[in-house]
């Protein structure tokens, strides 16, 4: 009994932890999903307001560099804004000369 439970503990820790930090979100993935369905930006608005003129060449330079492995300028705030939502990651909104030295 001991040495299945010392097995337990040694491969399902990793899991449990992952699934502790919700480290197994995909967060690139579910920002990708953001740009690829036009009906989803869509309900964004709340049906009052429409969608910049060129939404698709956004939507698709947007898929495009994430596919490459890069975040573009305008992406990083909505980015971090998505990843606090949903795994609790707080950004930090208040400076000071202390957190200053160390950015």
């Amino acid at each position: 009994m001991d040495l299945m439970r010392a097995w337990l503990l040694e491969h399902l820790l990793p899991v449990r932890q992952a699934i502790k930090q919700l480290s197994f979100v995909d967060m690139t993935g579910l920002y990708t999903q953001l740009f690829s369905k036009r009906e989803l930006a869509l309900s964004w608005t709340g049906g009052d307001a429409e969608l910049p003129p060129h939404w698709s060449v956004i939507c698709e330079q947007t898929r495009e560099a994430l596919a490459g492995a890069k975040l573009p300028y305008e992406d990083a705030t909505p980015f971090l804004y998505l990843m606090e939502a949903v795994q609790g990651f707080h950004t930090i909104t208040r400076f000071n000369p202390f957190t200053g030295q160390y950015l």
